[in-house]
């Protein structure tokens, strides 16, 4: 909820305030009682600096807590969530963009590496900003999308035992897929392996590697049921497996997610208007 995401925000930078004022406070009662000069200047040094830190996370910018301050209170004013979170996100642009404008400003007028800093900053506020944004805008496109609505159904279970060679002769060169599932040659689900994961392989051991050793392990492979948003699916579509994932149903494997159908269900949600 809009409350919920407000609290959570507002935690981080109370606690750095806290630090600071409870640090404050000692370095005044040190001095007060003539601790050595480099006690309390420690403790002075680091209530500034947890203070400091508090009002620079405070500014209304994703991703810095003021930002999810400012999406919390949007998200509170207007219902929407998605506009919430896009408005928080270009404000932490535009506020990127201002960081490296005082960086390049001040390396000019002799800041030196101080305004390299700032540009430095900025330059990883307005990235993480703009990712914020992709994510958002993302989610309100697939949302209402579940999994077997974009999934490749019943996929090529491919031999694992296979050499690499054998495996691009037999099954990469006769099939358009970018992915195989894999199995044992006792029958049970091994792994997956992509192209990309084939491609590691070099050239002259090829002919040696079996195809199991090099794809990615079953266990780290992500899994998904077909009922499941495939916005929640898009967090863990991530490691080894290539950003792909097998979905069961049942404990029986009934589909598998690729990039590509991602790709796809993002550019009819586009089409559609959304």
């Amino acid at each position: 909820s809009p409350k919920a995401d407000l609290r959570i925000a507002a935690v981080g930078p109370a606690v750095s305030l806290g630090l600071g004022l409870g640090f404050g406070v000692l370095a005044l009662a040190f001095g007060l009682i003539g601790a050595p000069e480099l006690v309390t200047g420690a403790l002075g040094w680091l209530a500034f600096i947890n203070v400091l830190l508090a009002v620079f996370n405070l500014m209304p910018a994703a991703p810095l807590d003021g930002g999810r301050v400012l999406r919390a209170v949007v998200w509170q004013r207007t219902g929407d969530q998605l506009r919430a979170a896009v408005t928080a996100a270009r404000a932490g642009r535009a506020f990127g963009y201002g960081l490296v404008g005082l960086g390049l400003f001040g390396f000019a007028v002799g800041a030196g590496i101080g305004g390299l800093w700032f540009v430095f900053l900025g330059w990883f506020l307005l990235s993480a900003a703009r990712a914020e944004e992709m994510e958002a805008t993302t989610r309100g496109a697939l949302a209402g999308v579940r999994v077997r609505d974009v999934m490749s159904p019943e996929p090529l279970v491919a031999p694992g035992w296979l050499t690499v060679e054998a495996f691009l002769t037999d099954y990469v060169l006769t099939h358009r897929f970018s992915a195989f599932p894999i199995e044992d040659f006792d029958g049970r689900l091994a792994g997956l392996v992509t192209l990309a994961r084939l491609k590691a392989v070099p050239p002259e051991r090829r002919g040696s590697v079996r195809v199991l050793d090099a794809a990615c392990p079953i266990d780290q492979v992500p899994r998904a049921a077909p009922d499941e948003p495939l916005v929640d699916l898009l967090a863990r579509m991530a490691g080894c497996s290539d950003h792909r994932a097998l979905v069961f149903d049942d404990g029986r494997l009934v589909g598998i997610v690729t990039p590509t159908d991602v790709h796809h269900a993002l550019e009819v949600a586009h089409l559609r208007g959304w």
